[in-house]
């Protein structure tokens, strides 16, 4: 009988933390606890509460860099292909039963699946992203628009191994839609389940900065990672966009464009 796999949970703090140890208290409650927790802490704030691993980053990774500096740690730890890595926001309330639907399924089904909780896609026409509904049953990630919410994602250790490092270069916002992309190139599918989060919020009102992340990453992603005719007209269009919006003195939105064009990375220019 094969051992069950450990499983670890990395969660990347940035801003408030008090909303981010609701987040680790929720996963310690789980009726199947983690192995270890990893807060990888971006605003160099957090205070932990029950033993949990903290990494300090040397500098604001953003979403996907703060999670590779967790996976960079987890490495330390040796865990077996089979274990599990879930890797979360710092604002998403997982269920008790969270954990346990999680070794569940593996137990059932390919070891090579990544999980998540929530199906989103996105359209070549208008550019933009959209979340579906909170699934009712497991199903397929299918077709080669649709991705899994970075809210919450499940990677097996070996899955992790195969992709080395999850791309990083949006900082935040569509860095989801792009891990989705690298992970069907190498051949894993994708696939979500039902009830495992009891909050997270995702229709609050845009701040400038994420309005900026969203244009910038969204044109990087039409321009550089969809088929090849299709980028040519993307990189004709968001020139235009460009124009328009520095003609209207839109001062975000041709930042965020500019940017885009020149392959820029990291956090908003202040």
């Amino acid at each position: 009988m094969n051992p069950q796999p450990h499983l670890y949970v990395i969660v990347v703090h940035h801003g408030h933390k008090k909303v981010t140890q609701q987040t680790v208290t929720a996963w310690l409650k789980n009726t199947t606890p983690p192995r270890e927790i990893i807060v990888v802490d971006n605003s160099r704030n957090y205070e932990p509460i029950q033993n949990e691993t903290v990494v300090r980053a040397g500098a604001n990774s953003g979403y996907a860099g703060g999670l590779n500096i967790g996976l960079g740690t987890l490495f330390t730890r040796r865990p077996d292909n089979t274990d599990l890595v879930i890797c979360c926001n710092n604002d998403l309330l997982p269920l008790s039963s969270t954990l346990e639907r999680i070794l569940k399924w593996y137990s059932q089904h390919n070891k090579t699946v990544v999980l998540g909780y929530r199906r989103g896609w996105f359209s070549i026409l208008s550019g933009r992203s959209h979340l579906a509904p909170l699934p009712r049953r497991s199903q397929s990630v299918t077709g080669r628009s649709s991705y899994l919410h970075g809210a919450l994602f499940v990677l097996p250790w070996a899955t992790f191994n195969s992709l080395k490092k999850l791309p990083d270069t949006y900082f935040l916002y569509w860095e989801d839609v792009l891990i989705s992309q690298r992970l069907r190139r190498l051949g894993h599918e994708l696939h979500i389940i039902p009830d495992l989060v009891s909050h997270h919020d995702d229709e609050r009102n845009p701040s400038p900065d994420q309005i900026f992340y969203l244009v910038r990453n969204g044109a990087r992603f039409m321009q550089e990672e969809i088929f090849p005719p299709a980028r040519l007209y993307w990189r004709l269009w968001n020139r235009l966009r460009l124009w328009y919006h520095c003609l209207m003195r839109h001062r975000l939105i041709c930042g965020a464009l500019r940017d885009a064009f020149l392959s820029k990375n990291g956090p908003r220019p202040l």
